[in-house]
């Protein structure tokens, strides 16, 4: 009876944690946020997406997009204009496109185009903060250069996510819990959450 029971909850197991190649794939599913470096003292927070869109032939290839949600927070340094150092937001988002296939049924292999990132920093969501030191708001031709501040800061985080996001190369050891994705990626255990109705 024990022995019953035994084989009985382990085929239950087996049943709730989907392989990749059972179709359960489909959708979009929300990393975790992450750090990037992109140089200076600006500290860079993106939040990915991977959207997998399976051929309609063959399930375990198709088309896939990583959109990111991007945060900022840097320091602008004094100069000419600036008595003091202040503080500044900028938000945006990024994407790019590819293809991909399930390998073992618990592997993914991306191929992205790079040609297709693209960074957008608007700059009416930049946000100037009043200096650290002085609590003086930010001189009127400082924030007249927000879209010259917002066109140098996406391309830095362009270059540095156009090396960041070759880490999705690869998913290993992948598996679907009902709403979680979980992988491996550079031998990191990675959960992303799906954003896709499941039954």
């Amino acid at each position: 009876m024990k022995t019953f029971l035994s084989i009985a909850l382990a085929i239950i197991l087996l049943a709730s944690v989907q392989s990749c190649s059972d179709n359960g794939l489909a959708g979009s599913w929300l990393g975790a946020p992450t750090r990037i470096n992109i140089g200076g003292t600006a500290d860079t927070q993106v939040t990915p997406k991977l959207t997998f869109v399976p051929n309609e032939e063959n399930d375990t290839e198709g088309d896939v997009t990583i959109a990111s949600e991007i945060a900022v927070l840097d320091v602008l340094p004094s100069n000419d204009s600036l008595v003091a150092p202040y503080e500044i937001s900028l938000y945006g988002t990024s994407e790019i496109k590819g293809t991909y296939r399930m390998v073992d049924d618990d592997e993914i292999i991306i191929s992205l185009d790079n040609s297709t990132l693209n960074v957008n920093i608007s700059s009416k969501d930049i946000r100037f903060n009043e200096s650290q030191f002085t609590q003086r708001l930010i001189p009127d031709e400082i924030q007249d250069q927000a879209p010259q501040i917002a066109r140098r800061y996406a391309s830095r985080i362009q270059h540095t996510l156009g090396i960041e996001i070759l880490q999705y190369s690869r998913l290993d050891d992948v598996k679907i819990d009902k709403d979680l994705l979980m992988c491996e990626i550079n031998d990191r255990d990675v959960t992303f959450r799906s954003l896709t109705p499941r039954k």
